[in-house]
């Protein structure tokens, strides 16, 4: 993730809703992607992006950047299981 963005994270941690939105608008479009992919329906699809970045509002306090480089958002664009939407394949 670029300096930015970790910066972004950073301020979002802190309850920075400028910070958020500026996050949203760089990464939501890429998560979306990856998340289309996945997920058959638009709709359904557009629910796992909003749980995808609830939870990076949520879990920014945790966010260490040199652990989560190699990963970057990834892992956040799956559900847990048993909260999948119904066109989610197991």
């Amino acid at each position: 993730m670029s300096a930015e963005g970790v910066d972004l994270i950073a301020r979002i941690a802190q309850g920075d809703r400028e910070a958020f939105s500026r996050f949203y608008d760089a990464f939501a479009p890429l998560a979306f992607g990856v998340i289309r992919r996945i997920v058959q329906q638009p709709g359904d699809a557009e629910d796992v992006l909003q749980e995808v970045f609830w939870e990076i509002w949520r879990l920014s306090g945790r966010y260490e950047p040199a652990r989560e480089r190699a990963r970057g958002l990834g892992p956040h664009t799956r559900p847990e299981p048993g909260n999948r939407p119904p066109a989610f394949p197991p």
